[in-house]
């Protein structure tokens, strides 16, 4: 089974950092995958368009933490989410209801 072990990222310009100093601009334009033979797959989400791109695809190993928390399972969340009533949003209106807790036909606004 092949697994997630590069980033796919071109450079597309530079920018300067808060000293000034002048560092690249880097887009992630996918992921490489490498199979238990070795063999490299990659998968692009993004193709740069700047005039700036020279067309060159450079591939940066994952992180560590990147490779573990995809090996991890991925813990579930609560079913339940507290609710909380909102006020609705301004300029909503809203008609009362009838005495019956619904609104009948002879009730309806329009």
């Amino acid at each position: 089974m092949a697994s997630p072990t590069h980033k796919v990222v071109a450079t597309t310009g530079t920018y300067k950092d808060r000293d000034g100093n002048e560092k690249k601009r880097y887009t992630q334009c996918g992921i490489a995958f490498t199979d238990d033979q070795g063999r490299i797959s990659i998968k692009l989400d993004a193709v740069p368009v700047t005039p700036e791109w020279s067309g060159w695809l450079s591939l940066f190993p994952m992180d560590d933490d990147r490779q573990e928390a995809r090996q991890q399972p991925r813990q579930e969340r609560p079913a339940t989410r507290p609710t909380t009533r909102r006020a609705p949003p301004p300029g909503t209106i809203q008609y009362p209801k009838s005495e019956a807790g619904d609104m009948g036909n002879e009730d309806i606004p329009w």
